[in-house]
């Protein structure tokens, strides 16, 4: 029986003799409930009576309990075994930033991350594990999820599937990427650059500034525009600019098999 179902099986208690059975009492243990038209307290003889056994797994497994019937029969009390087995019942749903396809754009080297949400449904418990699957042969693009598995049964629980776009050159060694100037912080030190000359113009002994004026702009606008190592270094690989896609899938890893997924889209823009 699924958890979060209940099955019912019916019993017949019968009086046979010729004398009135009485302090008739239940009592049932597990994950059973009994009710019955029987009594209250007294069996009458030669006659009957039913009981409603109900069955409510609240674990998968083998449930054990025992109905023990009392009363002022000699052979009191009189006990019943009871067996009945567990599922893993309902579902659970998976959302990626509260949809089925969730899409991000980000720059080349910046990773893309989505909220993964899983829901329980119809009294599912248990753990389930979470995969990223790239639909493509993408160079140097990754997805990875934090945590890989989570255990459902009370409630909403959350994790994070994160899309990375730059690797590290096994052989060479990882280093992060040079810092890549904006194009204001480019014009910027070129402006600076074209109106220094204005202002030692102003001043005396021009002549022996020039040197250092050539000096200065040239390291301004090394450091502005990126020049040097690192914009090029092998050490470092990135993906392509262009559109990606992943599927995340859900897994059930306890009782009766059942997934979800979801599509992640990432757009890499230079």
């Amino acid at each position: 029986m699924q958890i979060g179902h209940t099955a019912a099986l019916s019993l017949t208690l019968a009086n046979i003799s010729t004398s009135d059975v009485n302090q008739l009492a239940f009592t049932i243990s597990g994950d059973y409930s009994a009710v019955s038209t029987c009594g209250p307290g007294t069996l009458t003889a030669k006659s009957s009576c039913a009981i409603t056994v109900r069955f409510a797994p609240r674990l998968t497994g083998t449930r054990a309990g025992v109905l023990t019937i009392y009363s002022s029969d000699p052979s009191s009390p009189l006990t019943i075994s009871l067996t009945g087995n567990g599922t893993q019942g309902g579902g659970f749903t998976l959302t990626a930033n509260g949809a089925a396809i969730a899409t991000a754009t980000e720059p080349v080297a910046i990773p893309a991350s989505y909220a993964l949400m899983l829901t329980p449904t119809g009294g599912f418990t248990g753990a389930v594990a979470l995969t990223c699957t790239a639909q493509g042969a993408y160079a140097y693009i990754t997805c990875s999820i934090s945590p890989s598995t989570v255990t459902l049964g009370n409630g909403t629980q959350t994790a994070t599937a994160t899309i990375t776009t730059v690797t590290g050159n096994a052989t060479a060694g990882l280093h992060p990427p040079a810092y890549l100037p904006s194009r204001s912080s480019r014009l910027s030190a070129i402006a600076a650059c074209l109106l220094a000359p204005c202002v030692l113009l102003v001043r005396r002994r021009t002549a022996l500034r020039v040197p250092l004026l050539l000096v200065l702009c040239s390291v301004v606008l090394c450091g502005a525009t990126g020049c040097g190592s690192g914009v090029g270094d092998s050490r470092i690989r990135y993906g392509a600019a262009g559109t990606y896609q992943f599927v995340v899938t859900a897994s059930s890893t306890t009782g009766v098999a059942t997934s979800r997924s979801v599509t992640l889209n990432l757009t890499i823009t230079q």
